[in-house]
């Protein structure tokens, strides 16, 4: 017996493996956040069954970035992270052969912010929503652990971190000067939900990893005069527990031409890290807060990036007579004028129809494999 057979009898098996030999089938897959550009520059959307965290200004629109995620992986299979499409699941390598079983999510709650009206516009189904609110830092810590151990909860978001409040400072007066309390309570956290993941990895059952989605907030260092002073509230480890962190930035915001009343803002976004793509890439996009025109409050110029990336990539064909065509599931579709791909491409993602979301994924995996340089996740 070798030293590896060894140590995997050891240590009750699957404890070592070749690198050739993943733990689980498909390597890292992706959720999509619903928000194209941002999908672009994740090389796909978020890491599924890993850790990311958003932080930004105020403003920034980082929970309706979370609620909108949410509601793209509720139409995703928990067994292999692929869009439900009927009832049967035919992906190679899901682990529920047969019948399709969406991915289960959770919202934990701590800043009093959940509005089930704006989570539904953001394309959430409350139905199946999980939503706590949690009394104070150490028991969400535990809470997540135990949804980690569950195998019932598939994505986890948390808003936010900098609202969590440990118990001594429930407890104790005001008075009474407290240093770097969440800060601990958070790294201990972190390293705790880590070993959970990988425990269940290691394990010999095929069993579902949460993916964790955290927002988080800016604060400034104190007494900096050079380079920037902006920091995320609850300690270092974060930083290197995280296996990808998005940064929004504020931009303009965006006025009703005739009303001159505020309808949305632009955001910026860039990844300023990333373990499982290439990181410091960005992106722009538009978010509306209200009805104006043919956007819906909560949509994003969604239908715009993506007629202009399948233009620019050949994946809406172009005849010499200046004639659009596009191939969905043995369906022709031909479009006289740009402007009829995009009033029906906006009219199937209003309603949910296959058009949009089988132009969506076929653009974006052809964006991502250029800027791959042929290559795939």
């Amino acid at each position: 017996m070798g030293i590896l057979d060894k140590i995997n009898d050891k240590y009750k098996g699957m404890f070592i493996r070749r690198g050739n030999e993943t733990f689980f089938d498909g390597g890292c897959q992706r959720i999509p956040t619903g928000i194209f550009g941002l999908d672009i520059i994740t090389y796909g959307g978020i890491p599924a069954e890993k850790i990311t965290i958003i932080w930004g200004e105020y403003s920034s629109s980082k929970t309706t970035i979370g609620y909108k995620t949410i509601g793209y992986a509720q139409r995703l299979c928990r067994g292999c992270y692929k869009r439900i499409d009927g009832d049967e699941c035919k992906t190679d390598g899901c682990r529920f052969k047969g019948k399709h079983k969406p991915i289960r999510c959770v919202l934990i709650d701590v800043e009093n912010s959940y509005d089930a009206l704006w989570a539904t516009k953001c394309g959430i189904n409350i139905d199946n929503l999980w939503v706590l609110m949690p009394s104070y830092a150490e028991q969400c810590v535990d809470i997540i652990n135990d949804f980690i151990r569950s195998d019932e909860v598939d994505f986890i978001m948390l808003d936010s971190i900098a609202h969590l409040t440990p118990s001594q400072e429930i407890e104790n007066s005001m008075e009474k000067n407290q240093q770097a309390i969440l800060a601990r309570v958070l790294n201990k956290g972190w390293r705790k939900w880590v070993a959970s993941m990988l425990d269940i990895k290691t394990d010999n059952e095929l069993r579902s990893i949460p993916t964790l989605f955290f927002v988080n907030q800016v604060r400034e260092k104190v007494g900096m005069s050079y380079g920037d002073p902006s920091v995320m509230p609850g300690g270092k480890g974060q930083d290197f527990a995280m296996h990808m962190q998005i940064r929004t930035y504020p931009r303009k915001y965006l006025f009703d031409e005739k009303t001159k009343e505020p309808v949305g803002r632009q955001v910026m976004a860039r990844v300023t890290k990333s373990k499982v793509s290439p990181p410091m890439e960005e992106c722009e996009f538009d978010i509306f807060t209200r009805d104006i025109g043919v956007y819906k409050a909560a949509s994003t110029n969604e239908s715009k990036e993506i007629l202009k990336h399948a233009l620019k990539y050949g994946i809406i064909n172009r005849s010499p007579q200046n004639k659009y065509s596009f191939t969905c599931r043995g369906v022709d579709f031909d479009w006289k004028t740009q402007k009829e791909i995009y009033e029906q491409l906006l009219s199937s993602e209003e309603c949910g129809g296959e058009l949009y979301y089988d132009l969506r994924e076929h653009t974006l995996k052809t964006v991502v494999e250029s800027r791959l340089g042929g290559a795939s996740l």
